[in-house]
Parts: C-alpha cells; structure tokens; sequence
C-alpha cells in the first residue's frame, strides 16, 4: 500500500512518466544504464499488479495498455522524445542464442570471414550458409538469411553467428509509451529517424 502511494505520487509531480520492457535486459546492462540516465531519468521495477494500482490512483491509466510483460516506470523531467532518443542511445548488440527470436532479418554477408581452413566451414553449411575455402580462409559464398524476422535462432544458426562475430540483437530498456501532460505518445510515434526528417526538410527547402 505505501509503495503504490510513493509511487502515485512521484507520478503526479514529474514532466514524463513512461513505460518501458526490460525483459531482454542482462543485469549489468541494466546497471549501465541507470548510470547513464542519472540526472535525467529514473528506472522503478516493480510488480505489474502494483504498477496498475500506482497508474490508476495518479490518474494515469491511459498508460495501461502500453505495460508489458517485464515493465519499469520511467520518471523524468526530459520530454518523450528526448526521453527516448536518451534510452534508445543505450542500446547495445548482443549475441544470438539458441530460442531468441530474430527481431529482423538476419542476413550474412558474401566475402571473407577470417575463419582458417577446419571444421568452422561444416557449422557454417550446417546453418544454411553456403561457404569454400579461398586464399586461406572460410568464404561465404553470398549473402544469406539465415533467419527471417520472427523466426526462432536455432543452435545451427546461433553457433555460425557467434563464429562469424555477428552480434544481431539489440539490447536495452523498449520504451512501450509515455505520457506528457496527459498526452500519450505511442513508441511508434516517439520512433523518429533523426537524419530522414533533417534530409526531408533540407530536400523541401
């Protein structure tokens, strides 16, 4: 009861309050984050049953259907989008493992991989990766999708990517919404390329 409170509270006195995923998050990631973000943004966890509780006593329901499966509040004096383009910046790649599900295609490149002739080609072909031996090292004969966007990485896949160095998964906080003075903004909306938009305003002038 008092943590709803607390939490009630703090919402209504904050410029942000956003809802983010922290389900593919490793810990120490998670750490580094909340390092990054300190003096801009601060990361409560708790229980989704009491989250919803804290949203519905601050008035904040419009929040609700942006909670996921693994939330976090987000309570900031930067505004959605800056509050976005701050989270988004700490995103890094990780590698594949076996189970994950590819969030786009994930295509291997033609050319050399700086693999040495031995049983790397076999765990290659094994993945559906066309590869030969030239001038001392592995070749991928051309570019391959090895996993189309939504398709479970297999032990095949995630072995060959890891080999090749190939780290295809992005990792961070997922902001799912935010709301701003009672303004909800969708992560669709808060998505926004930077450079198109400067291009397209350049292009019209």
């Amino acid at each position: 009861i008092r943590l709803v409170e607390e939490v009630a509270e703090k919402l209504k006195k904050v410029r942000t309050v956003a809802i983010a995923d922290i389900g593919r998050i490793p810990s120490s990631q998670f750490q580094e984050i909340r390092k990054a973000l300190r003096g801009k943004a601060e990361i409560k966890v708790m229980k989704k049953r009491l989250l919803i509780k804290a949203l519905e006593k601050a008035g904040f329901e419009k929040l609700k259907g942006c909670i996921a499966n693994q939330p976090a509040l987000i309570f900031s004096s930067l505004d959605p989008f800056e509050l976005f383009k701050e989270v988004k910046a700490q995103r890094k790649n990780i590698p594949a493992k076996p189970g994950m599900i590819a969030q786009k295609d994930i295509i291997v490149p033609a050319g050399g991989t700086g693999l040495p002739p031995g049983p790397a080609i076999g765990e290659l072909q094994a993945a559906g990766i066309p590869a030969k031996i030239e001038k001392g090292q592995i070749v991928v004969i051309k570019d391959t999708v090895v996993a189309k966007a939504g398709e479970k990485i297999t032990p095949e896949i995630a072995s060959a990517l890891n080999k090749l160095g190939i780290a295809p998964f992005e990792a961070g906080l997922e902001i799912t919404g935010a709301l701003e003075k009672g303004i909800l903004f969708s992560r669709e909306v808060l998505e926004i390329d930077y450079e198109k938009i400067k291009k397209e305003i350049e292009n019209a002038y």
